[in-house]
Protein backbone atom coordinates (compact mmCIF):
# COMPACT_ATOMS: atom_id res chain seq x y z
CA UNK A 1 0.00 0.00 0.00
CA UNK A 2 1.51 3.34 -1.13
CA UNK A 3 2.22 5.92 1.42
CA UNK A 4 -0.35 8.67 2.45
CA UNK A 5 1.84 11.60 2.18
CA UNK A 6 2.90 11.09 -1.12
CA UNK A 7 0.83 11.66 -4.08
CA UNK A 8 2.54 12.35 -7.11
CA UNK A 9 5.52 12.96 -9.38
CA UNK A 10 8.15 15.93 -8.98
CA UNK A 11 6.41 19.39 -7.44
CA UNK A 12 2.91 17.09 -6.35
CA UNK A 13 5.04 14.57 -4.39
CA UNK A 14 4.06 16.66 -1.12
CA UNK A 15 0.15 16.35 -0.03
CA UNK A 16 -0.33 19.87 0.92
CA UNK A 17 -3.54 18.83 2.67
CA UNK A 18 -2.09 16.67 5.81
CA UNK A 19 0.13 19.45 6.71
CA UNK A 20 0.23 19.99 10.56
CA UNK A 21 -2.44 16.98 10.70
CA UNK A 22 -0.85 14.24 13.02
CA UNK A 23 -3.50 11.33 12.99
CA UNK A 24 -5.85 12.65 15.98
CA UNK A 25 -8.63 14.76 16.44
CA UNK A 26 -8.54 17.97 18.60
CA UNK A 27 -10.04 17.89 21.73
CA UNK A 28 -12.74 21.01 21.59
CA UNK A 29 -14.63 22.96 24.32
CA UNK A 30 -18.15 22.46 23.72
CA UNK A 31 -20.32 25.96 24.95
CA UNK A 32 -23.99 25.43 26.51
CA UNK A 33 -23.11 22.45 28.91
CA UNK A 34 -23.86 23.07 32.25
CA UNK A 35 -21.65 24.49 34.68
CA UNK A 36 -18.30 22.31 35.06
CA UNK A 37 -18.79 19.93 32.71
CA UNK A 38 -17.67 21.93 29.64
CA UNK A 39 -14.55 22.11 31.17
CA UNK A 40 -14.62 18.67 32.55
CA UNK A 41 -15.56 17.29 28.82
CA UNK A 42 -12.22 19.62 27.54
CA UNK A 43 -9.91 17.83 30.10
CA UNK A 44 -10.92 14.09 29.40
CA UNK A 45 -10.34 15.07 25.40
CA UNK A 46 -6.90 16.18 25.77
CA UNK A 47 -6.46 13.38 28.33
CA UNK A 48 -6.77 10.41 25.99
CA UNK A 49 -5.77 10.56 22.56
CA UNK A 50 -9.18 10.80 20.17
CA UNK A 51 -9.85 9.04 17.05
CA UNK A 52 -9.39 10.72 14.01
CA UNK A 53 -12.36 11.43 11.82
CA UNK A 54 -12.61 9.53 8.78
CA UNK A 55 -13.85 11.71 5.88
CA UNK A 56 -16.03 8.97 3.36
CA UNK A 57 -15.03 9.01 0.09
CA UNK A 58 -17.92 10.75 -2.32
CA UNK A 59 -20.62 8.23 -3.30
CA UNK A 60 -19.96 6.05 -0.79
CA UNK A 61 -22.24 4.36 2.21
CA UNK A 62 -26.15 4.45 1.64
CA UNK A 63 -26.24 8.06 1.00
CA UNK A 64 -23.85 8.56 -1.25
CA UNK A 65 -25.71 6.02 -3.72
CA UNK A 66 -29.09 7.25 -3.52
CA UNK A 67 -29.71 9.31 -6.65
CA UNK A 68 -29.77 13.03 -6.59
CA UNK A 69 -33.32 14.94 -6.04
CA UNK A 70 -34.75 16.32 -9.51
CA UNK A 71 -34.86 20.06 -9.29
CA UNK A 72 -38.67 21.55 -9.35
CA UNK A 73 -38.71 24.03 -12.46
CA UNK A 74 -41.22 26.77 -11.08
CA UNK A 75 -41.71 28.01 -14.15
CA UNK A 76 -43.00 24.74 -16.28
CA UNK A 77 -46.56 24.33 -16.31
CA UNK A 78 -48.50 21.56 -13.89
CA UNK A 79 -49.15 18.71 -15.45
CA UNK A 80 -52.28 17.66 -13.19
CA UNK A 81 -53.88 20.77 -13.68
CA UNK A 82 -57.58 19.30 -13.36
CA UNK A 83 -56.63 17.84 -9.95
CA UNK A 84 -57.57 19.83 -6.61
CA UNK A 85 -54.99 21.43 -4.82
CA UNK A 86 -56.27 19.01 -1.75
CA UNK A 87 -56.22 15.50 -3.72
CA UNK A 88 -56.07 13.13 -1.70
CA UNK A 89 -56.61 14.79 1.27
CA UNK A 90 -59.26 13.98 3.95
CA UNK A 91 -60.61 17.80 4.22
CA UNK A 92 -60.70 20.65 1.17
CA UNK A 93 -62.46 19.80 -2.76
CA UNK A 94 -61.29 16.80 -4.87
CA UNK A 95 -60.78 13.27 -3.87
CA UNK A 96 -60.40 12.15 -0.72
CA UNK A 97 -57.32 9.96 1.22
CA UNK A 98 -58.77 6.64 -0.63
CA UNK A 99 -57.12 7.64 -3.60
CA UNK A 100 -53.66 7.56 -2.61
CA UNK A 101 -51.82 4.26 -3.30
CA UNK A 102 -51.77 1.79 -0.46
CA UNK A 103 -48.12 -0.34 0.34
CA UNK A 104 -48.79 -3.88 -0.75
CA UNK A 105 -50.19 -5.76 2.60
CA UNK A 106 -47.96 -8.22 4.19
CA UNK A 107 -49.04 -11.51 5.78
CA UNK A 108 -51.05 -11.24 8.22
CA UNK A 109 -49.17 -13.45 10.78
CA UNK A 110 -51.93 -13.11 13.84
CA UNK A 111 -55.18 -14.30 11.67
CA UNK A 112 -53.26 -17.37 10.58
CA UNK A 113 -52.34 -18.41 13.59
CA UNK A 114 -55.21 -17.68 14.59
CA UNK A 115 -56.84 -19.84 12.27
CA UNK A 116 -54.90 -22.64 12.72
CA UNK A 117 -55.69 -22.30 16.34
CA UNK A 118 -59.44 -22.29 15.85
CA UNK A 119 -58.47 -25.89 13.55
CA UNK A 120 -57.02 -27.51 16.55
CA UNK A 121 -59.33 -25.93 19.21
CA UNK A 122 -62.63 -25.51 18.38
CA UNK A 123 -63.91 -22.75 20.80
CA UNK A 124 -66.62 -20.57 20.04
CA UNK A 125 -65.08 -17.32 20.72
CA UNK A 126 -61.57 -18.00 18.69
CA UNK A 127 -64.23 -19.22 15.82
CA UNK A 128 -66.15 -15.91 16.22
CA UNK A 129 -62.99 -13.91 16.08
CA UNK A 130 -61.63 -15.67 12.97
CA UNK A 131 -65.50 -15.11 11.37
CA UNK A 132 -64.45 -11.35 12.00
CA UNK A 133 -61.04 -11.67 10.87
CA UNK A 134 -62.60 -12.72 7.65
CA UNK A 135 -65.61 -10.26 7.03
CA UNK A 136 -62.83 -7.85 7.58
CA UNK A 137 -60.28 -9.59 4.97
CA UNK A 138 -57.02 -10.14 7.12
Amino acid sequence: MADATVSGPAQYSTRTDLQGYNGRQAAQYIPGMPYGEGQATYNMGTSAALAATETPAAGAGPMGATKPMPTNNWNTPNSNQDAEITHGASFGPGSGPEVLPTAPSAPDDTAATLRALAGMFPDPDLTRLVQRLTSEGR
